[in-house]
């Protein structure tokens, strides 16, 4: 029922002025090792890249407009996933909390286990960045910062899969760029 952006910023060859700032090791990693993509920018749904999404700002009316299409028919379907998440800020340090669970659905065998190449993905993501972008875009939303778990995230367990743990942050403001 809930639809998440993030943003990945990147290092891409030819920017201006040749690196973005806002760009973080962890992006980098899911970027290039699980989009597997070389070129910006680029949308994804679920982990999948939707063609067609590419462009400037002057494709931004066309391109939300098909995504709307998408993401309205994405979330018509149902889950057979329960996520159970909280982060509470206390201070500089954010604890977090996260366990999905996997119920059994009729005509899938098993008892309610995850395929092994199922990955819990935890991001921390920063809002209401302001920086003027070589692309134009001036407010960034939902930028990626740290992926909790790594790049390649957490294994589940059984019928279930979990993270927990802290963030500093004012540790990770000194390890950003």
């Amino acid at each position: 029922s809930t639809v998440v952006t993030l943003r990945y910023h990147v290092h891409m060859a030819g920017q201006v002025p040749g690196h973005d700032p806002l760009a973080n090791e962890d992006s980098e990693a899911r970027y290039f090792n699980y989009y597997r993509t070389n070129f910006t920018p680029r949308v994804f749904l679920d982990g999948t890249n939707v063609p067609g999404t590419e462009g400037g700002m002057v494709d931004a009316e066309r391109v939300n407009q098909g995504l709307t299409t998408i993401i309205t028919q994405l979330l018509e379907e149902k889950s057979d996933v329960s996520i159970d998440l909280t982060a509470i800020r206390q201070d500089d340090v954010v604890q977090i909390s996260c366990e999905a669970i996997l119920f059994p659905a009729p005509g899938r065998p098993g008892t309610g286990d995850f395929e092994d190449n199922v990955r819990l993905r935890l991001v921390l993501a920063e809002s209401g960045v302001n920086f003027h972008a070589y692309n134009g875009i001036r407010h960034h939303d939902m930028v990626a910062r740290k992926l909790l778990g790594g790049d390649n995230g957490v294994a589940p367990q059984g019928e279930k899969v979990e993270w927990r743990g802290s963030v500093d942050v004012e540790e990770l403001r000194t390890e950003l760029p």
